[in-house]
């Protein structure tokens, strides 16, 4: 590939041609060294068939010499920015929502050529957005867009945005405990204590007692039913969106032999689960779900437990808890990555 080639930004919005770029875009995964899957081709198709309804595609790929160096997955759609910048009109955001983690630009971090070029098109090519709100960027990656963006003449301004709580993975399980506080060791004794005087306790995982990511999913499902989060109608299986999306991220990965869906039973019963997914030697943990009437055995504690000891035994680099900050993640670790938010603001906007 020719450094000194021209780079060619296109906007893929149609989704026979964003399903035609999912091999380049593995491929891209792999030369930029893409550290969490949110980013990726398998994610990012998933996303897109259980949530495209919120708007139209405006995938952003960058090319030299015809091969794929660059992707910035964006969504039109309209909407405001918040209460202190009241601004109306059409946004572009990223693919993301909830049930993503973190967003960002997919690049090779060796060709410093593929940012200011996005930031060309879009300031003076894409011509159908008033205002971009970029949410969960990693800091790190901030001020390099702030420069692209100020190098295209576009005004932006920073937010912060929820950490990102990690736990590092190094020695043992054994080790790690040991460096925990005596009240958090403590926790977990009483938790498996009162799950054991509760009954017979097993835990069920993907890829050993449940043959298959639908049955392994299916089954978490039903745990998350009978969750709090029925109560609040935010329960997985109540979404027809949202299980689309689980439903075909859980294929996805498991075709990888990256899926991690692990149950938790009582007496022959699923009371809790845990949704993970494993990449570049760190694993995700997406989802937990526990039964609303078993919530004083704090069998999600248990659970978590189990597949924290997993990452070590695997010996990954890391466990992520995913965005958020309370009590439950410093329980486990102080360690977290900073986020951040920058709405970016068109030269055409009035």
């Amino acid at each position: 590939m020719d450094r000194g080639a021209v780079i060619e930004v296109v906007v893929v919005d149609r989704d026979e041609a964003l399903v035609a770029l999912q091999e380049e875009w593995r491929a891209l995964e792999q030369a930029a060294q893409l550290s969490h899957p949110f980013l990726g081709a398998d994610w990012m198709l998933a996303w897109w068939g259980g949530f495209g309804r919120l708007g139209a595609l405006r995938l952003i790929t960058a090319r030299r010499d015809g091969q794929l160096v660059g992707v910035m997955p964006l969504l039109r759609g309209s909407g405001s920015v918040s209460r202190r910048l009241p601004l109306r009109g059409r946004r572009l955001s990223f693919l993301q929502n909830g049930y993503s983690d973190r967003s960002g630009i997919l690049a090779a971090a060796t060709d410093p050529a593929i940012l200011p070029a996005v930031a060309q098109f879009l300031a003076h090519d894409l011509c159908d957005w008033d205002f971009m709100d970029l949410r969960f960027v990693p800091a790190a990656e901030l001020a390099p867009l702030e420069a692209a963006f100020r190098g295209a003449g576009l005004a932006s301004e920073r937010f912060e945005s929820e950490p990102c709580f990690y736990l590092p993975i190094h020695g043992s399980m054994q080790d790690y405990l040991t460096s925990c506080t005596g009240h958090f060791r403590k926790r977990l004794r009483e938790a498996r204590l009162r799950l054991e005087k509760a009954g017979a306790v097993e835990i069920r995982r993907y890829g050993r007692e449940i043959g298959t990511p639908r049955e392994a999913l299916n089954a978490f499902l039903a745990v998350d039913a009978r969750s709090w989060r029925t109560d609040t109608g935010t329960a997985i299986a109540a979404d027809p969106e949202a299980r689309r999306f689980y439903e075909d991220m859980a294929d996805r990965f498991g075709a990888r032999g990256a899926l991690d869906i692990r149950l938790l039973d009582l007496n022959g019963v699923a009371i809790a689960g845990i949704l993970s997914v494993r990449h570049a030697r760190a694993a995700f943990g997406l989802k937990t779900a526990y039964d609303a009437a078993h919530q004083r055995l704090s069998p999600g504690t248990f659970l978590l437990q189990s597949l924290v000891q997993d990452c070590f035994e695997r010996g990954l680099e890391r466990f992520d808890f995913i965005r958020g900050d309370d009590a439950l993640r410093r329980r486990w670790t102080e360690h977290y990555d900073p986020f951040g938010r920058l709405v970016v603001f068109s030269p055409r906007a009035k």
